[in-house]
């Protein structure tokens, strides 16, 4: 957990992704009629750099979901995914 997030931002946080995911995996699970398992989402707070560092570097091919968050609170998300993964 990043040191910016109080547990209780963090809990929420994963909470959302956890409802969130969880949702998804059950339509994919009703789309293609198989079981399909997940686990829970984790949050952690990276710069761009960071995350390019995660993903293998800037030449490596993922996929990615990319949002604006505004409003009371402003920020980006992203969800990223190997090409297996995907």
């Amino acid at each position: 957990m990043s040191d910016d997030l109080s547990n209780l931002e963090n809990d929420i946080l994963r909470e959302i992704g956890n409802i969130g995911a969880g949702n998804a995996t059950t339509s994919m699970a009703s789309l293609m009629n198989k079981e399909i398992n997940m686990e829970v989402p984790y949050v952690h707070l990276l710069t761009i750099n960071e995350i390019m560092d995660i993903v293998g570097g800037p030449e490596e091919i993922i996929v990615t979901t990319f949002f604006k968050v505004e409003g009371d609170i402003t920020g980006t998300v992203y969800f990223l995914l190997s090409i297996e993964e995907a």
